[in-house]
Parts: structure tokens; sequence; C-alpha cells
């Protein structure tokens, strides 16, 4: 499989890690295995707020206000938009000893050696820089690293954190919108009313059921996104990620997620042959300094 890989000489070809590319690797993403929870979620991010359009916007619309729908429409957007950048961004992977290595044509930045080994990666074999650390499920180091998130198929660190950010805040809106359309859809003048001849799907029976059965699913929803919604803020005041919340480190603020940082790597990177098997043959024995990920934002 990686000879076959080797002869396309691309570098995310050759990728040691688990993250998977599309597009001629110029977007990537996590491993397959977190496909339980990732397929699911993006299922239901597109089926529930749908479905939320087809039986209920319609009627919102007709009956009380074009207001609620078109807000639900255009925060769906943002949903929508930052959940795929959340998947779809590098979440600010560090390259590999080996990729370094073919990468680095300058060899200044390997003078000045880190000799602190609690930082030090034996799969990477790099010296990792400060809230940096190895994500077991993409095999990668991330700079900046807040959590894995099965549900997004990535790791959340510095550069696609705000993303995600973005993503559990407009998520949140989105299900306390739908879930305040729903409502007025069952209580608004619905004895009264009776069929809605006007409306796309009239208020009956099995709409009335599935709209009940949606109601469940986005108040789960919008509770959970709320609670990490919380969560999330609550680390952008006390300067620390998760992983450090967790761990009981004392760090600095969270400064670094709101300015995205430069990718460290170019993916679709044109290798030699030579190049190519270097990478797939593992790490040389260059000692990487941590001064190669310290530039300025």
């Amino acid at each position: 499989m990686k000879d076959a890989s080797i002869s396309e000489k691309r570098l995310w070809k050759v990728w040691p890690g688990k993250n998977r590319f599309c597009c001629n690797g110029k977007y990537m993403a996590g491993p397959k295995s977190d496909f339980l929870y990732y397929i699911p979620s993006f299922v239901s991010l597109i089926l529930i707020p749908n479905t939320f359009f087809i039986f209920v916007a319609p009627y919102i619309w007709d009956k009380v206000s074009i207001c609620l729908p078109i807000l639900s429409g255009i925060i769906y957007f943002i949903t929508l938009s930052t959940y795929l950048l959340s998947t779809y961004t590098d979440p600010g992977i560090l390259p590999r000893k080996n990729i370094i290595e073919i990468l680095d044509q300058d060899s200044s930045s390997l003078d000045t050696i880190n000799t602190d080994m609690s930082k030090y990666c034996n799969t990477c074999q790099i010296f990792k820089p400060r809230r940096s650390h190895h994500c077991k499920n993409c095999d990668n180091c991330v700079e900046i690293f807040d959590h894995h998130c099965s549900y997004i198929n990535n790791c959340i660190g510095g550069r696609n954190y705000l993303y995600f950010f973005l993503f559990i805040l407009s998520l949140t809106l989105l299900c306390l919108i739908d879930i305040s359309g729903c409502l007025v859809f069952i209580f608004h003048d619905y004895s009264v009313l009776g069929p809605a001849k006007e409306t796309f799907i009239k208020p009956g029976t099995v709409s009335l059921v599935v709209i009940v059965i949606m109601l469940a699913f986005i108040t789960l929803i919008g509770v959970g996104a709320l609670l990490l919604c919380l969560h999330h803020l609550s680390l952008c005041f006390t300067g620390k990620t998760t992983k450090e919340m967790i761990k009981g480190n004392e760090i600095g603020s969270l400064c670094y997620f709101w300015k995205k940082k430069p990718q460290r790597f170019d993916s679709r990177l044109i290798l030699t042959e030579e190049q190519a098997k270097k990478i797939t043959q593992g790490p040389f024995v260059v000692e990487i300094s941590e001064n190669y990920y310290s530039e300025s934002n």
C-alpha cells in the first residue's frame, strides 16, 4: 500500500499519521475509527434541521412570523459551515522528525535543542512546544492541543479551536430557535386553526408525532451543546485548554486560539522518491529543537 503511495510523491500520500485527506491533500480530517461517532452526528446535523424546515418552518412562516424561520436558516448555515471547517482544518499538527528533515532547508532550526525530556514525543521523535500533546487517535502531536473530538472527526487545537467554539455556540442557538419553533407549532392556536391548507405540511397527527420526536432530539442535543459551550467559555476565562484543566496545569491565556497560526507543513508538497521512502521508513536520528515551532503568531 505504501509503495503505491510513494509513486505519487505527494506528502499527504505517505503521511505517517492516521489522518484522512481529500481534494488532493488540500483538506485533512481525523481517522476512520471516528466514523461510528462522526457519521451519526453529521447525519443528525443534516436531517434534524431539514425536518424542522419541512414540517415546522412553513407553518410558522404563514401563521406567526417569517423572522423565526429566516433566523433559523441563517444560524443553521453558520452551524454547518463551522462544523465542516472544524472537521477539515489542520488543528495544528506538528510534523514528525523525518518530515521536518525533508521540509527544513535551513539547518539553523536544529541548532538549539530543548533538553526537557518531559516534552519529548517518542512517536514523533520531536521535542514538543509548550501546550502541545500527542493525540493517540490521530497519531500526531498537535500544537495547543485541547482535545480530540470523535463527533467532529478531528483534533481540536490551535488552528481550528475558533471554528469549533463558533460551532457549539451556533448549535446551541440553533437548538434554542428550533425548540421555540416546535413549541409554537404545537401550541399556537392549534385547537382553533385545525388543518392549515395554506402550509406545506398540515398540522395533523402524523406531523405532530414527528415534531414531538424531533423536539425531544433537539432538546437533548441542545442541552449537551449548552453545557459544552459553557465549559469552553469557562476555559476562556481561566486561560486553559481542556487537557490542561483535566491535568490541573497552570498555563497562560488562550489568546493563541483567537489568531490562526500558519500551517506547519504543505500536505501537497511534491516529494522525490527518496524523500517519500524516508518518511515511510521512520524517523531519523536528528534531534529537533523546540525553536522550530516557536515562530511568532
